[in-house]
């Protein structure tokens, strides 16, 4: 029998591609040893995608702020196996153009 949630490929958003070029560009990555640290913890049997889109996500907010220099930005996340989600401002980040979009926007905002 095969555990679905130990096949992680078939338990991620499509767009955890585009995410994962996004934190390329900042040089940053989501490490193995973040996942377990986080899986290690859980008291239910973890769903490792999803711990790993979290992470994955939660940097993705980190470098937003820091890009921006600030911390006013409104983020609506959603994390459930393939139907994962990131919205920055409103916008939904489905690919890296979207993401600098999305900070291009903000940053015209703060001025």
């Amino acid at each position: 029998m095969c555990l679905n949630f130990l096949d992680l490929e078939s338990n991620f958003s499509k767009k955890v591609n585009e995410w994962e070029e996004i934190l390329a560009y900042y040089d940053d990555y989501v490490d193995d040893d973040e996942v377990w640290a986080i899986a290690r913890e859980s008291k239910q049997v973890p769903i490792l995608a999803n711990i790993y889109q979290a992470i994955l996500l939660s940097k993705i907010q980190y470098h937003f702020c820091e890009d921006l220099g600030s911390e006013e930005v409104k983020f609506w996340t959603y994390i459930n196996s393939i139907d994962t989600h990131l919205h920055i401002n409103e916008i939904d980040i489905l690919t890296f153009d979207n993401y600098k979009e999305a900070l291009n926007r903000a940053k015209k905002n703060l001025n």
